[in-house]
């Protein structure tokens, strides 16, 4: 699949630096990964200084539609700061027949380490974004298969067919459990209820084992400390190693919590 050189770019020397300063990717040692706003830069200074171990700049749920086109251009700008303080960024997209793919063409000359999408109930969808991904990387000259894919698995199709999902492609290197538009889906009584989905975050973990992918736990709006620290306790004891983090104020006890001399190997 071939991918036009979209007219009035004007982004060629940011990609250019991206090529020469490409950070460290996705790995597992990636302990804690919060979203920020595409276009909100207070938010995404804040997220700087947070300490999480990946921020990702979000085009589907914290940009409103209006603001996503906007949104790509201040990802590139954002990722360009991230680099400088040694951050590793990823970005989501939109489903690709919903805007993802015109988003995607954009803020690739940033240089994302990742690039996460919730369009993941079939192997097809990473199939496709990965021959896009390749078509950016060989039109930028960025390094071909630099930029990994993170599904972001969020409707019980999706979660029930995670291992096909997650082997579609060797640019898979985690996978991200979104268990609160889980619950919802499953009409759930209270979505932030971090011991309800239990049995499936096991499972989750299990599959990415499986495929040889880092596995990363769902965020949740704990009621207090403890809860969140009660509830990383039970994680790490089933394998989980990564996760996301839904404020800054997490992020600190997810960095401590998951250290772990013990990781999965890399792809």
């Amino acid at each position: 699949m071939s991918l036009p050189n979209p007219p009035g770019n004007h982004s060629s020397l940011v990609s250019h630096e991206a090529r020469a300063c490409l950070p460290d990717g996705v790995s597992s040692r990636s302990r804690s990964w919060l979203f920020v706003s595409a276009l909100d830069s207070a938010a995404q200074r804040r997220a700087l200084g947070s300490g999480a171990d990946v921020l990702v700049a979000d085009l589907e749920e914290l940009t409103a539609p209006q603001d996503r086109q906007a949104g790509c251009i201040r990802v590139v700008d954002f990722m360009a700061e991230c680099r400088q303080a040694g951050v590793v960024t990823a970005v989501r997209i939109n489903s690709l027949d919903e805007g993802g793919q015109g988003q995607l063409e954009k803020v690739i000359e940033g240089g994302p380490a990742a690039v996460l999408i919730s369009q993941t109930e079939a192997a097809r969808h990473i199939e496709e974004l990965d021959a896009l991904l390749g078509a950016c990387e060989t039109r930028l000259r960025l390094p071909l298969g630099h930029t990994a894919i993170v599904p972001v698995l969020a409707s019980p199709l999706a979660v029930v067919r995670t291992f096909e999902v997650l082997a579609a492609s060797s640019r898979v290197k985690a996978g991200m459990l979104a268990g609160r538009r889980l619950a919802k889906v499953l009409q759930m009584e209270n979505p932030d209820d971090a011991t309800a989905l239990r049995h499936v975050r096991s499972r989750f973990a299990l599959e990415c084992a499986a495929a040889g992918c880092l596995a990363v736990d769902s965020g949740y709006a704990y009621p207090d400390a403890q809860a969140l620290a009660d509830d990383l306790a039970w994680a790490r004891g089933v394998g989980l190693r990564s996760k996301h983090a839904i404020s800054e104020d997490q992020v600190a006890a997810l960095n401590q919590a998951l250290l772990s001399s013990r990781q999965i190997p890399e792809n």
